[in-house]
């Protein structure tokens, strides 16, 4: 019985070129190309923008703090009441601007240090609060427990604070007062209560927002 031989043949120049010009013309003496394996994947960095932010948010809180010693210098000589008004609202629209450099700092996980840290009574803090607030002469200061935050903590109570009460200002009645009061909790902690007349934050909203608060995930 004759055997066929089937092993494939070595091609022909002419055999190549046209198997070369025409790819469904099967190739028996080229390899089929591997196809590379994709490259893992790498997550994006955070790249420049936070050291970029940083450094912008420097640059405000040193002309924040250079005007705010320039204001308290010209308050400290001036004698009419109409100028002087006029000079506590730039002094409260620089606080401001200090503020919102400071959260940027906060969010990109810098840490601010406070100028002058001292253990500071709560009610002072209640209204260092309440004065950073662009909308502060509606704000209410009602009952406030008589103790003191200590040093490490008293900025960052003040920070957070701050927000909620202008918050509340912002989604409230432009004529309707925001009450802040903190009262003790039966379980020795301190509760800070913030009242306005907002249309209020959606149920499941508002425990995400609590427990980001607290440190726990939501």
């Amino acid at each position: 019985m004759r055997s066929t031989d089937i092993t494939p043949r070595r091609s022909t120049w002419r055999q190549r070129a046209a198997r070369w010009l025409d790819p469904t013309v099967a190739r028996w003496d080229v390899a089929p190309p591997e196809t590379p394996e994709p490259p893992p994947r790498e997550e994006p960095g955070p790249g420049p923008w936070p050291a970029i932010c940083d450094q912008f948010a420097l640059r405000i809180l040193a002309a924040a703090y250079q005007m705010g010693t320039h204001l308290e210098a010209v308050e400290a000589d001036e004698q009419d009441p109409e100028r002087l008004e006029r000079l506590y609202r730039i002094d409260h629209a620089n606080t401001r601007i200090r503020r919102h450099a400071e959260n940027l700092q906060v969010l990109l996980g810098r840490r601010v240090e406070d100028a002058d840290p001292q253990t500071v009574p709560l009610v002072d803090v209640v209204r260092a609060a309440a004065s950073a607030v662009e909308h502060y002469p509606r704000i209410r200061v009602g009952h406030v427990v008589e103790l003191a935050v200590v040093e490490f903590a008293a900025d960052d109570v003040i920070r957070v604070l701050t927000e909620l009460l202008d918050n509340a200002t912002r989604f409230s009645p432009p004529t309707a007062a925001v009450t802040v009061s903190a009262f003790v909790t039966e379980d020795g902690g301190v509760l800070l209560r913030v009242e306005d007349a907002g249309v209020g934050l959606h149920p499941d909203h508002l425990v995400q927002l609590n427990s980001l608060l607290s440190g726990r995930p939501a």
